[in-house]
């Protein structure tokens, strides 16, 4: 009797080894976490709730700059604080951009598969007329693509498997400032996250602006961002 329960528990002892052997590799192996993304607004969310006209500045439209923003989000994408990076240079618009971004939604930061905090960088135009833009320069504005590079654009987990394509942006391109003063789709993609994985990039793109007899002016550009087997 004494035998039989000494070789049963060699036994036992050998196959847990044996389970713990085969076992072992797998819980080695490292699991596979996404890419660190960074906070940002949700695009087409904004697009459909624009900033309120104040009275009495549609005349300065075509003179005002966009009023950029730094919104502080927490790791749900709730607003923490809402600043003024860089002033329209009309205190109502600067005002009005401000309230309308405390209603917009964002997405927080991701870092090694968790949430967590962030500041993000949010341009806001006051629409003005194309007329307000220089139509037709002797050389077109264009992205510096050594910004492209830096700051490519986030594409959704879709583009990987799914056919490629292409999305149209229309940007405005200062005659004096670096960044794009307006970003918006011209061409959708059809896939909101594709569309606005794009725009977000061309936000944070340096730009050479569009040139009229030597000298840099506003223009529109119209930028053709490939994605998935297109590129």
């Amino acid at each position: 009797m004494h035998r039989f329960t000494r070789s049963f528990k060699v036994i036992a002892y050998s196959i847990c080894i044996g389970l713990s052997a085969i076992a072992a590799p797998a819980l080695a192996q490292d699991v596979e976490i996404g890419p660190d993304i960074s906070g940002r607004v949700d695009w087409p969310y904004k697009s459909e709730h624009p900033p309120a006209y104040p009275d009495g500045v549609a005349d300065a439209l075509c003179r005002s700059d966009a009023t950029v923003l730094r919104v502080d989000v927490d790791e749900q994408g709730e607003v923490l604080e809402v600043k003024i990076e860089h002033s329209d240079g009309n205190a109502a618009l600067d005002e009005a951009a401000v309230q309308a971004a405390r209603g917009w939604r964002y997405y927080p930061a991701v870092s090694q598969g968790k949430p967590h905090a962030d500041s993000i960088r949010v341009p806001v135009e006051f629409k003005a007329d194309d007329a307000c833009w220089q139509a037709l320069p002797d050389t077109t504005a264009h992205p510096d693509v050594e910004s492209m590079g830096r700051f490519p654009p986030s594409w959704p987990a879709a583009v990987k498997t799914g056919p490629g394509g292409v999305v149209v942006l229309k940007i405005k391109v200062d005659d004096t400032r670096k960044l794009a003063y307006a970003v918006e789709v011209d061409r959708s993609s059809g896939d909101d996250a594709i569309d606005n994985a794009a725009a977000v990039a061309a936000n944070l793109w340096t730009f050479e602006p569009a040139r009229l007899k030597g000298v840099p002016v506003r223009s529109v550009l119209r930028w053709t961002v490939p994605y998935g087997t297109s590129r």
